[in-house]
């Protein structure tokens, strides 16, 4: 089911109400089979949207994320991938990764994905900030290129330091990815930033 864009997919889930699980590369070192802009949804039949690089790796990421699902509590998980490792399935490279997994559930989870949607059947960018550590579950905080914005990271402070990086950008980088460590309430917390931008056309 390559080619498919995992947030439309998700929303369509979603409105039939069924629960899907979305995981999300926040991190990687070294040489990786893949984009580091990777999202892979898993559907409630098993089968697969997008990758984060098959092999192993997915199948590890897979088996978490019917967990996911099951439990409705999202995850961060670290992944090392040794030479030796990664050759045994065909995946030629070694490094280590870091990917969130959570559960988007029917009912709570439309709203964002709709806005989404929206952002890209109208070739606009946006910035899309999720909460991978240290916080509340299920926090999201979406900025178009307007500047207006959808949902929270579960605190006022995050919001705002996440609202500042975006003042502070001329225009949505397309390959924008990081992750922003911030202290909240005393505590640690990890913010992974991508931004959502148009696919270019030949």
């Amino acid at each position: 089911m390559a080619g498919k864009d995992v947030f439309t997919e998700a929303l369509e889930l979603l409105e039939m109400g069924e629960k899907v699980a979305l995981s999300t590369i926040v991190a990687s070192k070294g040489s990786l089979p893949m984009s580091k802009k990777a999202k892979m949804l898993v559907r409630p039949d098993g089968k697969i949207v997008g990758t984060v690089g098959g092999g192993c790796l997915e199948a590890d990421v897979w088996a978490e994320a019917r967990r996911v699902v099951e439990s409705e509590t999202p995850s961060l998980q670290k992944f090392i991938l040794t030479e030796k490792h990664a050759g045994e399935n065909g995946l030629n490279c070694g490094g280590n990764v870091e990917i969130f997994t959570e559960p988007l559930l029917p009912g709570r989870d439309e709203t964002l994905l709709v806005e989404i949607k929206r952002i890209i059947a109208a070739r606009d960018s946006a910035i899309l900030a999720t909460l991978v550590a240290g916080g509340d579950a299920h926090s999201k905080l979406l900025i178009d290129s307007t500047g207006e914005t959808w949902g929270s990271l579960g605190h006022f402070e995050a919001d705002q330091y996440v609202v500042g990086e975006f003042e502070a950008l001329e225009t949505i980088p397309e390959g924008l990815l990081k992750v922003i460590d911030l202290q909240v309430d005393g505590r640690d917390q990890k913010v992974f930033m991508e931004s959502i931008c148009p696919e270019p056309t030949l």
